[in-house]
Formats: structure tokens, C-alpha cells, sequence
């Protein structure tokens, strides 16, 4: 078996790790996830019929504490306005956690969203490199959307 897999992507906002965070807080639920909803919602749809727990509704739209379900997340660890790590609940072939952070750099802020995969099985590794085309898109798109939303300039770091 092959693995862990990781896809990373980085923003550098103008802005300060203050004014980002609430646009990053509120991903999912009613404010979606910046990106490709409508695939967001078919991975819920399809996880639910595997046994899933597909995606749920949010405890705050705007607060997130550790144990909060985000869709088909677990807040793991949040630590305003610097981080917030997603552990997956989704039926998967292995564990998934996507981890965003907010670090100041030259008057402005890098925004990192990392998705880290680990399979369980072979069938995990084949999981991973078929939604990889994907999650390139997605991800690109979910921080782009989050500076949109808050009407930052942006620039591709990574």
C-alpha cells in the first residue's frame, strides 16, 4: 500500500488572519464550501447511502468548536483566527483530515488548505489517484471563494 497522500494549496490574501477567519469559519452548512457545491452534495448523497453519516447540519453557522459536525467533517482542532482541522466521517477506504491555516506574512496572510489521505487498502490508493483531478479543482476553488467572499485580493503561493 501507497500512502499517506497529500494535495496542498496556498493563498497569500491581503488581508490580516483576523479579517479572514470568519469567511474560513463558516464553510459548509448553509454557506457551502466556496466551490463546486453541487459535488459537495452528490459526496453527501452518496456517502449517506453507503451508511454514512452524509452531510449534516451545523451547530452555529459562524462559530466552529472542536466535536462540531461541518457536513461530513468533525472539527477536530480549531485555533482562531490561526487554524481549523476536518477529520472526514465520510464512508472512506482510509482516514481523511483537511487542515486550513492562516499564517501573516508580508502585510498580508498565507491561506493553506492541506488534505491529507491516509488509505487503509489498496482500494484506497486507487480512491486517491481517481479523485485527485478533482480535489485539485475543488480546492483551488474553495480558497479562491474564500477571498472572493471577503473581497481580498489574492495570489497563488503553492
Amino acid at each position: 500500500m501507497i500512502g499517506p497522500f497529500r494535495e496542498k494549496r496556498s493563498l497569500l490574501l491581503r488581508a490580516t488572519p483576523e479579517y479572514v477567519w470568519p469567511f474560513l469559519s463558516r464553510i459548509g452548512g448553509d454557506t457551502g464550501w466556496y466551490s463546486a457545491d453541487w459535488l459537495w452534495a452528490v459526496r453527501g448523497w452518496l456517502d449517506r447511502r453507503a451508511g454514512g453519516v452524509g452531510l449534516r447540519s451545523r451547530r452555529d453557522p459562524e462559530v466552529l468548536l472542536p466535536g462540531d459536525h461541518v457536513d461530513m467533517w468533525c472539527v477536530e482542532t480549531v485555533q482562531e483566527p490561526i487554524s481549523l482541522c476536518l477529520l472526514a466521517e465520510a464512508v472512506l477506504p482510509g482516514q481523511a483530515r483537511l487542515e486550513f491555516r492562516l499564517h501573516p506574512v508580508d502585510g498580508g496572510t498565507a491561506l493553506t488548505a492541506d488534505f491529507m489521505f491516509s488509505p487503509t487498502s489498496f482500494l484506497g490508493t486507487v480512491y486517491w489517484y481517481a479523485v485527485l483531478p478533482l480535489h485539485v479543482w475543488v480546492f483551488r476553488g474553495m480558497l479562491t471563494g474564500i477571498a472572493k467572499a471577503g473581497g481580498v485580493p489574492y495570489e497563488w503561493i503553492a
